[in-house]
């Protein structure tokens, strides 16, 4: 086809969908710009995901926010909310988790993507059990 690359012969091959662009040539392609506010946010990361089979691995946080992949086992649900246990305080003998709420980008397998964790901060991956038993209140008078 005219314009298209010509075959990749050092990778091995991988099905993508050709660009738009290339099927059809200029005068055939209408483009209206409009502010990226007017754009739905899931409209924007269906053109990203499109573009880049790789998006759900990588993609960018929104401002302020940090995205961390966690095993699957370190969440819990509760109220119809998602949570993870972010460690506070800790030394030797003891060390204290807060629940914090997270948002769950995308989950394949036995780890998920969220948001709401920074890297570095240190997550409860094991007795989460217990720590959910104590955000719900089982146990308290």
């Amino acid at each position: 086809m005219p314009g298209a690359p010509g075959p990749d012969l050092a990778r091995a091959p991988r099905l993508e969908p050709m660009l738009f662009a290339v099927l059809t040539d200029s005068s055939r392609v209408m483009r209206r710009w409009v502010p990226l506010s007017r754009i739905p946010p899931i409209l924007q990361q269906a053109v990203i995901a499109s573009e880049d089979r790789r998006f759900r691995q990588h993609r960018a946080s929104p401002p302020g926010q940090q995205q961390q992949r966690l095993p699957a086992a370190a969440l819990v649900r509760h109220d119809g909310k998602t949570w993870a246990f972010v460690q506070t305080a800790g030394d030797d003998k003891a060390v204290s988790f807060a629940a914090r709420q997270v948002h769950v980008v995308s989950q394949g397998g036995d780890s998920v993507m969220v948001d709401g964790i920074k890297a570095g901060e240190r997550v409860a991956i094991k007795g989460v059990s217990g720590l959910k038993a104590m955000l719900t209140g089982v146990g308290k008078e």
